[in-house]
C-alpha cells in the first residue's frame, strides 16, 4: 500500500481524494465491530451538525506540503489561515505514508506560515479534522 493508493482495487488517489480513503479504510477488515470513534476516519463518518458526508482529507486536501509531494490547490490549510478563519492543531490525513511501515499515516500541522506535513505512528494521539465536499 502506498500513499498513492489505498489497498487492492479500486484503488484510491490516496494523496488526493481523502472522501474514496475514508470509505475504504471504513470498510476494511480490521476495522469491522470497532467503534467509528476509535479511529481517526471512523470518526469523520459520524453525523456532525446533521451532515452524514463527513470525511477524513488526504493529505494534498490538507496542505499543499512539498514533503508529501502534494500540488498548489485549495486545501484546508489555505482556508484556515484566511481572515475570519480560526486556527487548528495538528490533525489527521486519511493518506497511509509509504516511506515506512503500513503503521505509518500522514498528519499536517496548521500554522500560518503554510503548515508543515510528516507521518507518525498511527497509534500517537493526533486530533481529526473532517471535512465534507461543498458543491454550489
Amino acid at each position: 500500500m502506498t500513499d498513492n493508493s489505498a489497498g487492492p482495487l479500486p484503488f484510491c488517489n490516496g494523496k488526493f481524494d481523502g472522501a474514496c480513503n475514508t470509505q475504504r479504510i471504513v470498510s476494511a477488515p480490521e476495522h469491522v465491530g470497532v467503534p467509528l470513534t476509535g479511529y481517526a476516519a471512523g470518526a469523520c463518518r459520524a453525523t456532525i451538525n446533521g451532515y452524514a458526508d463527513w470525511y477524513l482529507p488526504a493529505i494534498c486536501e490538507l496542505s499543499d506540503s512539498p514533503s508529501a509531494g502534494c500540488t498548489s490547490g485549495e486545501t484546508v490549510q489555505e482556508k484556515l489561515h484566511t481572515p475570519g478563519h480560526a486556527s487548528f492543531p495538528t490533525s489527521w490525513s486519511s493518506t497511509q505514508w509509504s516511506v515506512g511501515p503500513v503503521a505509518l499515516a500522514w498528519f499536517h500541522s496548521f500554522v500560518p506560515a503554510g503548515g508543515s506535513s510528516a507521518g507518525t505512528f498511527k497509534g500517537v494521539p493526533t486530533a481529526v479534522s473532517c471535512v465534507r465536499q461543498l458543491t454550489h
